[in-house]
């Protein structure tokens, strides 16, 4: 007596999980991605000099290499992203009401990752700024 074993479903198990696996590697790798910026740029302003907008800076602590997220000059304490968001939402708008200036700032470190500079468009986009002015900084070493 033969048997004879059905390998379809094993077979569609397995194309499901090749596919599965492909989207989420895709998700992944396209958060570690650096930001590219031009390396000739040596700085860009903007002439209305009398309003200065809130300001965000994004930026890798060259002592322990935590990235640093401060508005003005008042340093992030959390670390947690979500903490992170709701910090810079509420740090973004209570400065932009101070100033009256509907424009945000930001100031990004060149090797920051993306993902790291999505909790700041997060966060812009939660605020109630308008318009939004950005920077890339790299400290000479």
């Amino acid at each position: 007596m033969q048997s004879k074993i059905n390998l379809t479903p094993i077979i569609d198990v397995v194309f499901l999980l090749i596919i599965f696996l492909v989207i989420v590697y895709q998700r992944i790798d396209a958060q570690n991605f650096q930001l590219d910026v031009p390396e000739d740029c040596i700085n860009a302003a903007n002439n209305n000099v009398d309003a200065v907008p809130p300001t965000v800076s994004v930026f890798i602590n060259p002592d322990d290499g935590e990235k640093i997220f401060a508005v003005g000059a008042e340093k992030c304490p959390f670390t947690a992203s979500s903490d992170i968001v709701s910090w810079l939402v509420n740090s973004i708008n209570k400065e932009a009401a101070e100033k009256n200036i509907k424009t945000l700032r930001l100031r990004i470190d060149k090797n920051i990752k993306y993902r790291d500079a999505q909790l700041v468009l997060a966060a812009a986009a939660g605020s109630d700024v308008e318009d939004m002015e950005i920077a890339a900084i790299k400290e000479k070493n």
